[in-house]
């Protein structure tokens, strides 16, 4: 985070009616469709006023165009998003990620297979009333989704031609013990194996809730049921995590590709398992 001296100004466009404005956006390219607000001096300051931030401070260049980021021009396209002022802090925290000189990834491309994903999480998140499911958003309204009911297969989804996700909506983990561990080959970086653990402990020791999410074994993520049962209700020594972990793949057909044959998978599902739920006792 940084203000230099050649901090580029906010543009001002004058036109004479917002009946302009659609129209206007298009042109310039400031929209691919989706609905826009226009982003008033009034607007526009309003949500700097709630910031208390320069608006000529700099975070740094945001790929692909090297635009420069300044909180004035970060909080204009928040209000063109429709975003009220107490969302801004969330746009301008995900912003300064992006920005970071650690962040592995300074470009993107629509036709690529890797996407950036945006997770909040804390209090903010029912501060904000966050969505906690999929919303799907297209010409015939919006839609909710469960998790478990969006994936159909592989490469599949419950989504339709002209629809696309704006949201989605995960339940805050509070003081749960959580983990997520994945195998994955060094060239990819895709998990052959990945999965993910939510443990919800009394002050006994015992395990009262057990949430575990599995990738890239089958041709969907899935829950293995048997397996939360089997830890639900009990103190989770080496036993009964290695017991349970056998049933990671009960009922599961894994798939078989280049990197790895059925078999091998399924063992390194009950592996990685035991190890993420060991992993998830010790946080």
């Amino acid at each position: 985070m940084h203000k230099t001296a050649m901090a580029q100004k906010a543009e001002v466009h004058r036109l004479e009616s917002a009946d302009e404005f659609t129209e206007f956006v298009y042109e310039h390219g400031w929209t691919d469709g989706l609905p826009v607000f226009p982003p008033t001096r009034k607007v526009v300051g309003e949500m700097l006023e709630y910031l208390r931030r320069d608006p000529e401070e700099v975070l740094g260049t945001i790929f692909p165009a090297d635009g420069e980021a300044t909180i004035e021009n970060i909080v204009a396209n928040c209000a063109m998003a429709g975003c009220l002022p107490q969302y801004a802090p969330v746009v301008l925290a995900a912003v300064e990620a992006l920005v970071d000189p650690e962040f592995p990834i300074n470009t993107t491309q629509s036709t690529g297979s890797a996407s950036i994903f945006t997770l909040v999480s804390g209090p903010v998140v029912n501060d904000l009333k966050f969505h906690t499911r999929e919303w799907i958003f297209g010409p015939n309204g919006e839609r909710w989704v469960k998790c478990d009911e969006f994936f159909l297969g592989l490469l599949m989804s419950v989504i339709e031609p002209d629809e696309i996700v704006t949201a989605v909506k995960v339940p805050v983990t509070g003081t749960d013990k959580t983990a997520y561990l994945k195998a994955a080959p060094r060239s990819s970086g895709f998990a052959v194996v990945g999965v993910a653990v939510r443990l919800t402990m009394d002050n006994t020791g015992t395990c009262s809730r057990a949430a575990i999410g599995i990738t890239g074994v089958a041709d969907k993520a899935y829950r293995p049921e048997r397996l939360e049962q089997m830890l639900t209700g009990k103190r989770l020594d080496s036993a009964i995590i290695q017991a349970a972990a056998a049933e990671a793949c009960r009922n599961v057909e894994p798939i078989e590709d280049i990197n790895g044959s059925a078999e091998y998978r399924k063992q390194l599902t009950e592996v990685y398992v035991a190890r993420a739920i060991e992993t998830a006792l010790q946080t």
